[in-house]
């Protein structure tokens, strides 16, 4: 599909997905606290000129979500996205994730909305666990990283994070301009060199 694989806004909490195959054109796990600045009256514009009007799309806090036992194919934009706003996105597991051939694919996205969207609004992710990722080969030519770091976040943890092949000089980690970060651990990073990265990190 051509559009997000798992797509949930919040308000939401006790989210468990697991053993699953997934190929998507966009985000394959999106995770929105503030998917967009929602008008309740139809055809109203926001501060960033957008017609906002959806009488579905919520928003809210999300918590304590887990993934794990999955597989991504190539192709999607987006591993996970975490999008946050006004509200929080916190305590996320994802554990035992295997990719395929993720040419210029973004594992993660952490990020928030620009401040002229929704004023008030610097987003806040925390409590994030990534443990138990193989990505089994990666030659993306993106300069903003397999993991993409953005907005204020808490307790990121990475371990045990296995890629095989790296055959690009793209970074693993890029930290965005509007990141502001408390406590980033990364433990057990592996990685088969198949270019010279010097400055992959």
């Amino acid at each position: 599909i051509q559009t997000d694989g798992l797509h949930v806004n919040g308000p939401s909490r006790n989210g468990y997905f697991h053993d699953f195959r997934v190929r998507t054109g966009d985000d394959w796990l999106a995770l929105n606290a503030d998917d967009v600045f929602q008008s309740s009256v139809p055809g109203q514009i926001d501060a960033c000129g957008h017609t906002t009007y959806d009488p579905i799309a919520s928003s809210g806090m999300i918590q304590d979500i887990v993934v794990e036992n999955g597989t991504v194919l190539d192709g999607a934009g987006s591993g996970i996205r975490m999008l946050s706003a006004a509200d929080t996105i916190k305590q996320i597991t994802v554990r035992n994730l295997k990719t395929y051939s993720a040419a210029g694919v973004r594992l993660l996205v952490a990020d928030n909305f620009p401040s002229a969207c929704i004023p008030n609004g610097t987003g806040y992710i925390a409590d994030v666990l990534f443990d138990g990722l193989q990505i089994n080969s990666y030659s993306g030519t993106s300069s903003n990283g397999l993991f993409q770091l953005g907005a204020r976040i808490k307790n990121f943890t990475f371990r045990n994070i296995a890629i095989p092949e790296w055959r690009t000089v793209t970074p693993v980690f890029f930290c965005k301009q509007n990141l502001f970060a408390d406590n980033i651990l990364i433990d057990g990073l592996q990685i088969n060199h198949a270019v010279s990265t010097a400055n992959s990190v």
